[in-house]
């Protein structure tokens, strides 16, 4: 018996009854496959929204993994919409450039693999968003280097090649975030896309914003400029400054390709300069600041002084301060050279700078004091800037809130201080009284011009007893155990020093204290630093008063190593403080075994006339003290075989063609001659009083 089963009857749905199966309806039908996939698509973009939204209204501090994930999901699918895609896409992309955190998120979440598989998609609005992403990705080195060992470069760069306009153009863009750094622009150029890149400048309907960010970005970079230039694209970026919906962008990257020489060599090729008249006289301020801008970075070249002058005289009544700020800053540009200089000289724009150091803006302020230094660096237009009487107008910028201003006014006085006349100018303009405070700024390049202009001031003999008044010591000497900046160090030791030629001046530094600070920098292989300190120490042991200061931190150790040195005037410096040293009975031993014996024979046959007067006097100061005398008197010439020293080069350097020379090998074979046990070989018929050379 064979066992029958049958389905038992189900009930009827009612949306199967319009179906095309039901033989019974009659007419038109739905198709219900049709009608589920647009809802679906409809269901999810709204769902897609709803989790979108709900992070916003959240206030959710950033992106998460979770959350990622459900973005994640719908990205794979067909049944997905591409504006769901999109929608998702671009989100990420905003919560990517709002934050590094959230931008490494996304690098570590599971769309970051699904970007390569959607740059293929067949959807353009998906790609354009796929760009976006990277886009984001690149505004920061971190993830940009990421996005880069990904090899995610080249999918960008083929879609410089779509079709879709739109998507070219967020190609463009992610490229150009991904070429502000060195090893972005490096790959961008390796994929053979230059050529590309220039093309892109034809297409009008393109943001032709990116394609100049991009060139430019290229450009400014050491190892990707020359690749760029070659092309020149500098013709391309000229002829959009007859677009005013470009010129902008165009100007922009043009000032960035002038940061570098051959950058401003290929804006000037490309006579940028020539069409620059008609955007001046435009009546967009804004433009005219950007044009201002690319002018600036040309006038770095000198060439470009004759073309660039014109173009800045009817500028100068505008009453905007952002122009006048850059003309400003290009007239600095052209007071470098000679030229320059002149042609302002000429042009009578001086007349203006008491104008531009009272401006509101302190970049006006600032280019106003630089240049009048600028200018008084020309011994030609010393005279010019005397005759302006700046000087009493200078202590307002002195005193301003800027710390750039400050320091620039500073530089000036410094410029000005160089010449004897200049500095008795400052000391009457009693500017004097508001640069000591000066000496307590956080700012090392307002402590640098500081220094540098007391010490200017210092070494002038009609301002030396304004400066020695003043008594800057106390100030000075803390900066060389609390600063670290050499030029800083060296301007603070180089005023100290001149201060400590005069007795009441040496005795301010060693009144001052910390001057045990002093020995650290010796060490320092900066040779202006050396050379300082060791006229420093010199000009402190050689006084009476001021000696056992310095001789207490036994420096002979410290500087007998720099007899070494490969500088002569350090060699020079070193030596004199040695024999100031050697003048004290109780300092010659430690000089002694300090192993200075080794270095003089060398010494004494320097090419320097200064080394050899000043290591006469050591030796003699030496030959003088009973502990060491043995010692000099021992010492053989390596020139002359065993022959003493005083019977050898100290001998010869009575005919030395310098008579302080001559003078000073008198005085050490008078200390030699005078030892018992000396070979009195000379007789000398003229008493020499000096026992340390001058400094």
């Amino acid at each position: 018996m064979s066992l029958h089963l049958t389905r038992q009857q189900t009930r009827q749905s009612i949306y199967s009854w319009w179906s095309d199966s039901n033989p019974n309806l009659k007419g038109p039908t739905i198709n219900l496959h049709a009608i589920t996939k647009p809802v679906l698509k409809f269901l999810y973009h709204r769902q897609a929204l709803a989790v979108i939204k709900k992070t916003h209204d959240n206030n959710d501090p950033g992106l998460t993994i979770r959350v990622l994930e459900v973005y994640a999901s719908y990205l794979p699918w067909h049944f997905i919409s591409s504006s769901t895609k999109a929608a998702v896409l671009s989100e990420v992309a905003f919560r990517a450039v709002l934050s590094e955190l959230d931008a490494r998120i996304v690098i570590n979440s599971p769309i970051f693999p699904q970007l390569m598989a959607l740059f293929e998609s067949p959807d353009s609005q998906i790609r354009a968003s796929c760009c976006k992403v990277l886009g984001a990705l690149c505004i920061r080195e971190r993830t940009s280097s990421i996005v880069l060992q990904h090899k995610l470069c080249s999918p960008l760069v083929s879609l410089l090649y779509d079709q879709d306009v739109s998507v070219v153009g967020r190609a463009v863009y992610a490229l150009s975030r991904m070429a502000k750094w060195e090893q972005g622009a490096r790959a961008i150029v390796d994929t053979d896309a230059l050529g590309r890149i220039l093309e892109l400048f034809k297409f009008s309907s393109l943001n032709q914003r990116w394609i100049c960010e991009l060139v430019a970005r290229i450009a400014s970079h050491a190892s990707t400029s020359s690749d760029i230039l070659k092309l020149e694209p500098c013709i391309s970026l000229v002829s959009l400054l007859r677009d005013n919906d470009s010129r902008e962008w165009a100007l922009n990257s043009l000032s960035q390709i002038s940061q570098s020489p051959d950058g401003v060599q290929a804006v000037v090729d490309a006579k940028a300069i020539h069409h620059l008249s008609p955007v001046l006289n435009s009546g967009d301020s804004f433009i005219k600041v950007q044009a201002c801008k690319l002018l600036n970075r040309l006038a770095s070249h000198k060439s470009t002084i004759p073309l660039i002058f014109p173009l800045l005289l009817p500028l100068l009544p505008d009453n905007d301060e952002n122009i006048i700020g850059w003309v400003t800053s290009t007239l600095t540009e052209f007071a470098k050279y000679a030229n320059g200089a002149q042609d302002i000289l000429d042009a009578d724009l001086t007349t203006h700078i008491s104008r531009w150091i009272q401006a509101s803006s302190w970049f006006i302020r600032n280019n106003a004091c630089v240049l009048v230094g600028l200018l008084a660096e020309h011994s030609f237009a010393a005279l010019s800037i005397s005759a302006l009487n700046l000087y009493s107008l200078l202590a307002l910028p002195l005193r301003d809130s800027h710390p750039k201003v400050i320091t620039s006014a500073v530089y000036t006085l410094s410029v000005i201080a160089k010449s004897s006349n200049g500095a008795q100018a400052v000391i009457e303009a009693n500017l004097v009284e508001h640069i000591l405070p000066l000496l307590g700024s956080r700012d090392d390049a307002t402590l640098l011009r500081t220094c540098q202009l007391l010490g200017r001031l210092a070494s002038h003999e009609p301002t030396f007893e304004a400066i020695l008044k003043l008594n800057p010591c106390p100030l000075l000497l803390p900066l060389l155990r609390d600063c670290f900046d050499e030029h800083v160090v060296y301007w603070a030791m180089y005023t100290l020093s001149r201060l400590a030629k005069d007795s009441d001046g040496a005795q301010n530094v060693v009144d001052a204290g910390e001057i045990d600070n002093i020995l650290k920098w010796l060490q320092v292989p900066r040779t202006t630093v050396q050379m300082s300190m060791c006229l420093l120490i010199g000009r402190l042991a050689h006084r009476a008063s001021t000696a056992p200061a310095i001789l207490a931190l036994k420096p002979s150790a410290k500087l007998v190593p720099l007899l070494r040195s490969d500088d002569v005037e350090v060699i020079s410096a070193a030596t004199y403080a040695l024999a100031a040293i050697a003048k004290w009975s109780e300092s010659t031993e430690a000089v002694i075994n300090a192993q200075v014996a080794e270095y003089l024979p060398q010494l004494l046959c320097s090419r320097d006339t200064a080394t050899r007067e000043r290591v006469c006097y050591l030796v003699g100061n030496l030959a003088r003290a009973q502990p060491t005398a043995p010692v000099v008197l021992t010492i053989e010439s390596p020139l002359l075989g065993t022959q003493p020293l005083v019977n050898s080069q100290l001998s010869s350097l009575l005919c030395d063609h310098e008579s302080r020379v001559r003078v000073a090998a008198a005085f050490a074979l008078k200390a030699i001659g005078e030892w018992p046990l000396a070979d009195h070989g000379t007789v000398f018929a003229n008493e020499v009083d000096d026992e340390c050379p001058s400094a």
